[in-house]
C-alpha cells in the first residue's frame, strides 16, 4: 500500500481507463498523485535507501561468522531456509 496521495482525475496514466476509486480497474495501479515537493521527495529517497527485508537481517549473522558457508550454500541452490 502506497501512503500518497490520489489524484482527482479519473484516468488511469497507465493504461487510459477511467479509474473509480483508488485503483484502476484494468490494470491495477493507484492512482497516486505523481508531484513530490523537495522534503517528500528526500524523506522517499531515505526510506528506499534504508529499507531492509526481514530476510537481510536473519542472513547478517551467519554472514558474518560463517561467511563461507553462506556462500556455498547459496551456490547449491539453498535459497530459502525450510523450518
Amino acid at each position: 500500500m502506497s501512503t500518497g496521495k490520489y489524484r482527482k482525475e479519473h484516468n488511469c496514466l497507465n493504461c487510459g481507463q477511467t479509474v473509480e476509486k483508488h485503483y484502476c480497474s484494468n490494470c491495477g495501479q493507484a492512482n497516486l498523485e505523481l508531484k513530490e515537493n523537495f522534503w517528500q521527495f528526500i524523506s522517499h529517497s531515505i526510506a528506499h535507501y534504508f529499507h531492509f527485508d526481514n530476510k537481510f537481517f536473519q542472513t547478517l549473522s551467519p554472514l558474518l561468522t560463517k561467511p563461507g558457508q553462506v556462500t556455498l550454500d547459496y551456490l547449491a541452490g539453498k535459497r530459502a531456509k525450510v523450518y
